[in-house]
């Protein structure tokens, strides 16, 4: 669909992009794909989720590793605030959360209601 011009950035009815949803299959190669194509890496959808959000939600290590190798914001939220790096804490995801880290993520971000990834991660 890519070679005859489809629109990589097509949403469907929650706002959600193709690449986010392949982000949370974690099919990597479509993602590598989709991005080389020029969709939009931070598209977030109707919840302020992007793909990054997604990957990391679903617990795909390797998705997650892509997006970030192929530009992602680390430190963008969602609307209820939440980076990547606290979503991996919720989920307790501790190696993605080191590894969000090791790429320079805003450990001292915090929701609307003062949490941190660190104070999530406590909980």
């Amino acid at each position: 669909m890519i070679s005859k011009n489809a629109n990589v950035n097509h949403r469907d009815r929650w706002q959600r992009t193709v690449l986010s949803h392949a982000a949370e299959a974690g099919n990597r190669k479509a993602c590598r794909m989709l991005i080389d194509a020029k969709a939009r890496i931070d598209e977030t959808d109707k919840d302020g989720k992007t793909p990054l959000h997604w990957a990391v939600y679903a617990g795909h290590t390797r998705t997650i590793r892509l997006l970030v190798k192929k530009g992602a914001d680390l430190n963008i939220q969602d609307n209820d605030q939440y980076t990547p790096l606290m979503l991996a804490c919720r989920l307790n995801r501790r190696d993605d959360a080191m590894f969000l880290m090791a790429m320079g993520t805003n450990k001292h971000l915090q929701t609307n209601h003062g949490y941190s990834a660190l104070k999530i991660a406590l909980f």
